[in-house]
């Protein structure tokens, strides 16, 4: 019993190794988002698929710690975590309606940062699309970029499931934010 509660214990304590850096189109973490899921720390999650470039302008870290920096990035042309826009410690809404941004990403159990310090070692791209974070659509590896923007257009026009296209519903997909970033 003794060690079942140590077990117990130490999963509490332990350092998150990945989390869900969450891209929302609407300010203020409203709107149609873009998920990159369970991505580990000094990943860039960019807003670039097969070419498609299509920026954000508010993003949260579902599963960061207090502990934990979450940094928002603006592009100089050249990449897309090149410019330190916006960084705080946890996972709480961060950004602003007019500024475009390109990339997220998150620091494990380090402070506000400089912008040296934060600097991503590769990038992903977004796996996942949802508005209304019940029904979730599969975007990225495996899916034809022209589905991936017919499902962001069809998500932002705020349409219901019935009425996309059938030939998109079989990208969606189940998945739980809140049980993904645990």
């Amino acid at each position: 019993m003794l060690f079942k509660a140590f077990v117990a214990f130490s999963l509490v304590l332990a350092p998150t190794s990945a989390v869900s850096l969450i891209q929302y189109l609407g300010p203020d973490c409203t709107g149609t988002k873009r998920i990159c899921a369970n991505i580990r720390p000094n990943l860039c999650c960019q807003c670039n698929w097969d070419g498609y470039i299509n920026p954000f302008v508010s993003g949260r870290c579902q599963g960061c710690t207090s502990t934990d920096s979450q940094n928002l990035w603006r592009s100089e042309g050249k990449g897309f975590c090149e410019s330190l826009a916006f960084t705080r410690n946890g996972g709480d809404c961060q950004g602003e309606q007019h500024r475009k941004l390109f990339g997220h990403s998150w620091l494990q159990n380090r402070k506000m940062s400089a912008s040296e310090d934060a600097q991503c070692t590769g990038t992903v791209a977004p796996d996942l699309i949802t508005r209304d974070d019940v029904t979730f659509f599969r975007i990225g590896e495996g899916v034809p970029l022209e589905d991936e923007m017919a499902l962001e257009e069809w998500l932002t026009r705020e349409v219901t499931v019935e009425e996309m296209p059938e030939h998109l519903l079989k990208y969606r997909t189940g998945f739980n934010a809140t049980e993904a970033a645990d």
